[in-house]
């Protein structure tokens, strides 16, 4: 199996640790929300290999009287995670926990959570730690975010209806680069990431 040179391990984690730290920042109020209004966090993760270079994506929807038309994209990220040792649910776990710190910073609340890891959502709702050493301290960080954000609904999604975080994996290991967008952006994305959003009806409705 290819290993990543220290050098480039290294690299990595710096540019690794200097992004996350900008998905803790605090970021202005947004409007509140209307009582008929709700958000879903999607988020996927996965590495080639297994354990192997991979990525960790998460994008927030808001909508409004639980109508397609007024459903729009508030952030997402696609962060490539270059470590050879990254599994499969470290790089979910990674990037759940993105999308909860971020939706903290927004003080959104009526968070629903959707991803394709049973697993992972299963530990979350039963409050049951993993038990792969790997995975407990993003356990224990995700719990305590979602604690504070008191998340409404933790749902399994299978693969098929989580389209979009799928295609922010695939640019994101296909690239080797980390990205977040804001909404207002989603329009002047170039065609390889504007496509994400095409897939957001089947995902919150299929």
């Amino acid at each position: 199996m290819a290993t990543t040179s220290p050098d480039i391990r290294a690299a990595a984690d710096v540019a690794y640790t200097a992004f996350e730290d900008t998905l803790t920042e605090e970021v202005p109020r947004m409007s509140p929300l209307a009582e008929d209004s709700s958000a879903v966090l999607f988020f996927n993760g996965g590495s080639r290999g297994n354990p192997g270079p991979g990525g960790a994506e998460a994008i927030i929807i808001i909508t409004n009287s639980g109508s397609l038309e007024s459903a729009g994209v508030r952030w997402m990220c696609s962060v490539s995670l270059a470590a050879s040792t990254t599994t499969h649910n470290a790089a979910a776990y990674k990037a759940l926990l993105f999308g909860l710190r971020k939706a903290l910073g927004y003080h959104i609340q009526r968070l629903h959570v959707v991803g394709y890891s049973d697993l992972i959502l299963g530990q979350l709702r039963c409050r049951r730690p993993s038990q792969a050493q790997h995975l407990k301290d993003l356990y224990r960080q995700c719990r305590l975010v979602g604690d504070r954000l008191g998340v409404a609904t933790c749902t399994h999604h299978l693969r098929h209806f989580n389209k979009m975080a799928n295609a922010l994996a695939k640019i994101s290991m296909d690239s080797g680069r980390s990205i977040q967008v804001l909404g207002p952006e989603v329009a002047l994305l170039p065609p390889e990431w504007a496509v994400v959003t095409t897939y957001l009806r089947s995902d919150l409705w299929d």
